[in-house]
């Protein structure tokens, strides 16, 4: 009669623990790509709130310089601000 230990035969712990180690390595993968993708979305969303803020800065300043100037009204400059605001 044979008397098997364990697997059988040496090699049969191999394959559940490769199975288990691929299969971590897959879902720590398959985590670190959500993640990532998620990073993205948000410094895309950062960007782009950051990108308007200066921009209205800029137009009411660029507004009240040439307000400053001269060369638009106190009207048209009331006007234009609202507009922008």
């Amino acid at each position: 009669m044979w008397m098997h230990y364990g697997y059988g035969g040496g090699i049969g712990w191999g394959f559940p623990s490769l199975f288990w180690i691929l299969f971590i390595v897959f879902l720590a993968g398959f985590i670190l790509v959500l993640l990532g993708s998620h990073d993205e979305r948000d410094k895309s969303r950062s960007e782009e709130n950051d990108s308007r803020e200066p921009e209205e800065d800029t137009a009411i300043e660029i507004l009240r310089e040439r307000y400053a100037k001269g060369e638009i009204t106190k009207r048209q400059f009331q006007d234009m601000k609202r507009d922008l605001l």
